[in-house]
């Protein structure tokens, strides 16, 4: 098998530098002073800056981004300690958490899934995918539940991509190429992007486009599938474009019309079984896992300032349509019917379809005064239908065990769902003095679901030919309730301030939609499932020292955690389904440092601790009153360094930086004694990133080594319980990958 060798001499080009910096609350050199950059954000629905919001926040702008060269949501993960992501390459939703809110197996979501803890957004859109983050102002990383200021709300956190809106009054744009090389990647990768934008009508219309191709070639290879071995076979061909259409007629009144598309091919699953192949890029699957993702997503944002109030109005539709293939050939030997194992030559593989429509609306007004009330009120709708279906596919054996099954159909499901929520949500300040101020906040909102699920095992029924006769059932669910927010903040100096925070959050319940009976049996538990509950309780503070040259920002919380949602299968047929697992609590501390010593250097560090474990017994996760939960490390850390000059009129830039996690669970740990046979310690890690760039008139050249020392990591895994020796699998981190890009700004 072909290999890309590397030298010391190509190692060489990823000189100096960095990546992986810490975004300690978006520092930034400024090339005029040394002082320590205060970002401005929308984080709490006013315009203010990073060190002023009662509440935790990190923050990347564009030029962060673009110098870490951070691209998706994993990389987004290694960076901002504390923000937990499993980096599942990508074919796979990435699952993320914040502060140890998960429990769920640290794998891909295939089993069914819970919605989640960390709510995404796109300005003040929800968002179904992971987004390439093309032309972005800043990502905006809000920790602990946001329910009084987001319609969406969220348990552990939110997290914002920012977008660049269309300039009134200035035409610019810029294009640039990258090429890279990853090494056990049999080919070069490369990505072009652009973007432009153009006034239009005196300064009151504009227009901006934004697009880019990634070509990445993949580096897992699958020699054991049935079709014949296939290199780099987790290859990827993505898609993202936007056009956003400004309109600000006054200087009161400004909207945007915005139209997102992101079409993405992926070739199989970044995933590897050294155990079983003998090499640490390989998978032992047998089928490969591609998967075809389009979303689209159309919005439309108003601000009208009516002096007294600002009013603001957010209007989105989005689609997602998915169409995947899995293998899932030792699922069911393992875990379903062992007779299969009968038949030699036994594989099965499962296509899946999956349909979403979700229209939000969400509205809001926001008082202009400076005191000593301030409040702003929202209202938030939202409408979601879901369509999903899967086959699975057992080819020949139908035919061994002298059944006329033709399509070799052994499951079929499909589940139509339409979920509504309507939420009234509102926060009110009372400035005590211009040092102290307190802020009460809530959220009051119905969910109600609506689910019909068909099931079908025809070759278990023994129907022969083509035929299916599904069972359907129809589920329903509501839930109701109103969350609180309570905070005060106080000035220390205009330096040092502090804040203490109690705020609650909620994930919706509803039903698993599976049948009330027939082919297979269920249990009143498996049939619906509990909202789950958080109460988070925040000590934080902003600071700055040494004139400005010096920032030091953190949190220290506690989070009690009610009627926790998990994935998991029902005890008949392995059904994927959402179960309540019980209670747990997570407690820790958060630090951000950023320290300017002279022009242009700037340093940066960052520390979470988090303790997260179980606090009653939860059979449904094979958990114990005090394990800790998977996939959160206790202790993550990020350093880097920054340093930016001029000569001759050239623009320099160099970044050093390193990600480091210490070792994670990949399920729940019984720290009681009992065995959970599937459980496993994945060890901690380092991950040098580079990077060097030069700046001259328009045009910008950058190197750069994602890294850099090619540490092989494992940051997920599929274990053996369910998928057997040769359908267990490990996700990998990426390894060294050298690269080149150059943009042209006009």
């Amino acid at each position: 098998m072909i290999r890309t060798r590397f030298t010391p001499s190509r190692l060489a080009l990823a000189v100096s530098a960095v990546l992986a910096a810490v975004p300690v609350a978006a520092a930034e050199a400024d090339s005029d002073n040394n002082d320590i950059e205060r970002i401005e954000v929308t984080a709490s629905r006013r315009l203010t800056t990073t060190s002023d919001i009662p509440y935790n926040i990190s923050v990347l702008d564009g030029d962060a981004l673009s110098d870490a060269g951070i691209g998706n949501v994993a990389e987004l993960g290694y960076t901002i300690p504390g923000l937990t992501v499993i980096d599942t390459g990508p074919r796979n939703d990435k699952p993320m958490a914040m502060r140890g809110l998960t429990v769920d197996e640290m794998s891909a979501n295939d089993q069914g899934g819970n919605g989640g803890t960390v709510s995404v957004y796109v300005n003040d859109t929800p968002m179904l995918v992971d987004l390439k983050m093309i032309d972005v102002n800043r990502v905006e990383v809000l920790r602990g539940p946001q329910g009084t200021l987001y319609g969406a709300g969220s348990l552990g956190g939110t997290l914002r991509y920012i977008l660049n809106k269309p300039e009134l009054a200035t035409t610019e744009g810029y294009v640039g190429t990258r090429i890279y090389q990853t090494k056990e990647s049999d080919s070069l990768s490369n990505e072009i992007y652009g973007a432009l934008n153009v006034p239009l009508a005196g300064e009151k219309l504009a227009v901006r486009i934004a697009a880019s191709r990634l070509d990445d070639a993949g580096y897992v290879d699958y020699p054991l599938a049935l079709s014949g071995p296939i290199e780099d076979a987790d290859d990827e061909q993505t898609f993202s474009g936007r056009v956003a259409v400004r309109y600000a007629p006054t200087d009161s009144l400004d909207a945007t019309l915005t139209y997102l598309s992101q079409d993405q091919k992926v070739g199989s699953r970044s995933a590897v079984n050294p155990a079983f192949t003998g090499n640490d890029y390989d998978s032992a699957l047998r089928y490969d896992e591609p998967l075809d993702r389009v979303a689209d997503l159309t919005s439309l944002e108003v601000s009208w300032d009516l002096n007294a109030v600002t009013f603001s109005s957010s209007s989105s539709y989005t689609t997602l349509e998915e169409q995947g293939q899995r293998d899932q050939t030792d699922l069911l030997v393992t875990n379903i019917n062992p007779d299969y194992a009968d038949y030699p030559e036994f594989s099965a593989f499962t296509r899946e379809d999956v349909d979403r429509e979700v229209f939000t609306q969400e509205l809001r007004l926001t008082s202009n005064n400076d005191g000593p009330v301030l409040w702003m009120v929202g209202g938030y709708y939202s409408n979601e239908d879901n369509v999903d279906s899967s086959k699975e596919f057992t080819p020949g054996y139908p035919e061994f065990i002298g059944m006329d099954r033709p399509d070799d159909l052994e499951y079929y499901s499909s589940t139509v769902e339409d979920v509504e929520e309507i939420a009234a949500f509102g926060e009110v300040t009372y400035k005590f003095t211009d040092k102290w101020d307190a802020t009460v906040g809530g959220r009051a909102f119905r969910l109600k679901q609506n689910a019909t699920n068909c099931l079908d095992f025809p070759i278990y029924e023994g129907v022969e030919g083509t035929e299916l006769t599904p069972e359907c059932t129809i589920g329903e669910g509501e839930n109701k309730d109103f969350i609180r927010k309570a905070s005060t903040f106080y000035y220390f100096t205009d330096d040092v301030n502090a804040f203490l925070l109690y705020s609650e959050g909620f994930r919706r319940g509803g039903s698993n939609g599976v049948p009330e009976g027939g082919q297979v049996s269920f249990t009143e538990d498996e049939k619906s499932f509990d909202p789950d509950t958080v109460d988070n309780y925040e000590l934080g503070w902003h600071s700055e020292w040494l004139d400005g040259d010096l920032s030091v920002n953190g949190a220290l919380y506690y989070i009690a955690w009610h009627d926790i949602q998990v994935a998991g299968k029902t005890a008949e047929g392995s059904i994927p389904i959402t179960e309540n697992g019980g209670k747990a609590r997570s407690q820790g501390i958060e630090m951000e440092i950023a320290y300017n010593p002279f022009k242009g250097m700037l340093l940066q560090a960052g520390y979470a601790y988090t303790n997260a474990e179980l606090t009653e017994d939860a059979p449904s996760l094979d958990g114990f009153d005090g394990d800790r939960v998977p996939g959160v490390p206790e202790h993550e850390g990020a350093l880097s360094a920054t340093y930016s000059h001029s000569f001759q009129g050239v623009e320099a830039r160099y970044f050093i930086g390193t990600y480091m996690k210490s070792e994670v669970y990949t399920r729940v740990n019984d720290l009681a004694g009992s065995k959970n046979e599937d459980n496993q310690v994945l060890p901690g890690f380092g991950i040098v990133n580079a990077s060097a760039s030069l700046g001259y008139d328009e045009w910008l050249f950058r190197l750069y080594a994602d890294n850099l020392f090619n540490k092989y990591a494992k940051v997920g895994a599929r274990g053996a319980r369910d998928y057997g020796e040769q359908g267990q699998f490990y996700y990998i981190n990426k390894p060294l990958t050298i690269g080149a890009e150059v943009q042209y700004k006009f």
